[in-house]
């Protein structure tokens, strides 16, 4: 996102980074569109007022890099060309000129600014060019009578139209849109998730909002942090840096984001999440850089150079951790160490979760112990890490004294369930808990790990539900698609304890795997029929080669996949709205032909409630 600067005359072009620099004003929240709109301020100038005290403590460069800034916040799409002459003779007069001759400069320049052909800007103003070029030189401009002033010069010029709006600029520093002392420098970043055609709400994702938790302890005064419901509150809010975060069956959402935000507010556009971890080389022209794995120290470090006005390719370089596109090739840097202490990290910022206000959501680890060969988590987590029992039973305080109503919390790790004895800590300190002993909690074990004793320390901890991936109900498919000791037995097994225990159990399943057959099928099928009554679906997926897993690589080969893909065909539920039909990836035609697998999968009972029979048209029998 480098614009090319008009060049110093003898010099070489002036490179600034646009787009990055918002923020290059010394104690000024230059970047919110409110002080653009605010009532009584002449023609939305109310960001140069504001940046008038502090034009003298830049250099020139930095004042260039500032006003192209405010330019491009007052006439979106706009690119103006600002050169460091024009600042210096801007500065210079600022520095030199009388009250009275500001004022009479910024009258001429006000009233032809705008104006569209000579005979306007003399009918307006008074002033031709040759008659302003000869008042700006006696205001101060030095270099005046060499430049010849053009429409980008006296755009500059415009600053100066502002000395007679102070006592305007200093009720606009009193009033409630400038929500920072007028020494501390604010930049506004929003964030989105990259949602498809997904409707379900647990409140902020939590990936969001421990960044924006992050972001305010570290960057405290310095960044305000919005996330977004929607794309359309952030172009209303027209933050001058957004990060995206998307799995990769809604990166055609995340790139639809990227797009429209580059069109209407071109802001600087930071992508992460599991996706482009596993694929950075799919950014796309309005992505500018990629947040690879965990996230919080790197988008930290990346907006400390925003703050800095340094966001250049060589200092991204020196930033552990992100992807950037250079002459058309993915730049990716070194690796980021893990944050091994993850107690070390601030509480998420929550909202309520519109699905059902009375349960709250928390992740208490990252990743997943073992390594299944159709999952990413251990691609974008790394290592497996876990919260102390400590962490926990006060981020869980956290949430019942700021949310009293919330009566549930569903645990959302990969597995929360080791080590036992974290388990047994956090269901100690919830039953002792005058607050947390009235929850109730729900999450995901597996089926190898569970037992009667932590059965009964989960009921300690008022645990009603529990939900494991059973995946297969065919021990020889377990083996291969399953790290670990699963079985069939096993998964029996944790739904006879449950049962037991008085624990309602559900479980997730997939098909369609690489070298199941027609009995591998017809086990899985029967594990669910049989367990009718103890055991409830919750996830009928299609095996799908996802970005990160073995599985992708193996696709990639077959020709399956590839970097420019309709990333919805990703999804991997049967039962979502909009899954579909005619395209799905199908790696099993060898074993089980694709018209006959789709003829079995749609004839179960809890996907045909699901399905309409137009969007089955076209299948291949």
């Amino acid at each position: 996102m480098m614009d090319d600067i008009a060049s110093t005359p003898g010099q070489q072009p002036v490179r600034l980074q646009v787009g990055l620099s918002c923020k290059t004003l010394p104690g000024y929240y230059v970047c919110d569109h409110r002080l653009l709109t605010e009532p009584g301020m002449p023609n939305g100038f109310a960001d140069e007022i504001l940046a008038l005290d502090c034009l003298e403590r830049m250099s020139f460069q930095e004042a260039a890099e500032a006003i192209e800034s405010w330019h491009r916040v007052l006439k979106p799409g706009g690119r103006l060309k600002v050169t460091v002459p024009d600042v210096q003779v801007a500065l210079e007069a600022f520095v030199t000129a009388s009250a009275d001759t500001v004022t009479e400069v910024g009258a001429a320049v006000q009233a032809i600014y705008g104006s569209t052909s000579d005979e306007d800007r003399v009918c307006k103003s008074g002033y031709t060019r040759e008659s302003l070029t000869e008042l700006l030189a006696n205001a101060g401009f030095l270099n005046c009578r060499e430049l010849e002033i053009r429409d980008d010069a006296i755009e500059s010029g415009r600053l100066l139209t502002m000395e007679a709006h102070r006592a305007s600029a200093d009720e606009l520093r009193a009033s409630s849109c400038l929500r920072t002392s007028p020494d501390v420098v604010r930049l506004k970043i929003g964030l989105l998730q990259a949602a498809g055609g997904d409707n379900r709400s647990y409140g902020i994702p939590h990936g969001l909002g421990h960044l924006a938790a992050y972001l305010d302890r570290e960057l405290a005064g310095r960044v305000e942090v919005q996330v977004y419901s929607d794309l359309n509150e952030a172009l209303r809010e027209r933050p001058p840096v957004v990060g995206i975060s998307s799995v990769s069956s809604c990166f055609n959402d995340a790139k639809h984001i990227a797009r429209t935000l580059k069109s209407e507010i071109d802001p600087l556009v930071v992508v992460g999440g599991h996706h482009i971890t596993a694929l950075p080389e799919t950014m796309t022209d309005d992505m500018d850089l990629a947040v690879l794995g965990e996230g919080e120290q790197t988008f930290k470090e990346t907006v400390e150079l925003c703050l800095a006005g340094s966001a250049t390719p060589d200092k991204l370089m020196a930033v552990q951790g992100i992807a950037f596109k250079m002459e058309g090739e993915t730049i990716r840097t070194a690796r980021r160490p893990l944050i091994d202490d993850l107690d070390t990290l601030p509480f998420a910022c929550r909202s309520p979760n519109p699905c059902d206000p009375k349960e709250a959501t928390i992740f208490t680890s990252r990743g997943c112990p073992f390594s299944c060969i159709f999952c990413s988590s251990h691609t974008h987590w790394g290592r497996y890490r876990v919260h102390s029992a400590d962490y926990v039973l006060a981020e869980l305080e956290s949430i019942v004294t700021r949310s009293p109503d919330v009566e549930s919390v569903y645990i959302l790790d990969d597995l929360f369930i080791t080590p036992r004895s974290r388990l047994m800590k956090i269901a100690e300190g919830v039953s002792r808990h005058p607050r947390l002993s009235r929850l109730r909690f729900r999450g995901f074990v597996r089926s190898d790990l569970l037992d009667e004793e932590l059965v009964q320390w989960l009921k300690q901890m008022r645990f009603d539900r529990i939900r494991f991936g059973a995946e297969s109900g065919s021990d020889r498919v377990l083996r291969r698609i399953k790290s670990g000791h699963v079985s069939v037995a096993r998964h029996q097994r944790a739904v006879d304890i449950a049962r037991k225990f008085g624990l309602s159990c559900s479980a997730s399943f997939m098909v369609g795997i690489p070298g199941e057959t027609r009995e591998d099928l017809d086990a899985t099928i029967n594990f669910i029929l049989r367990n009718e009554g103890r055991l409830e679906i919750e996830g009928f997926y299609l095996f799908t080669p996802l970005p990160g897993t073995p599985v992708w690589e193996d696709a990639v080969a077959q020709g399956q996949v590839g970097l420019d893909m309709d990333w919805q065909r990703l999804n991997v539920s049967f039962v979502a709205p909009d899954f579909d039909w005619e395209t799905f990836i199908y790696l099993n035609d060898d074993c089980i032909p694709r018209g006959q697998f789709v003829e079995r999968i749609r004839s179960l009972p809890w996907v045909a409630s699901h399905v309409s029979t137009p969007r089955m048209a076209g299948v291949p029998a």
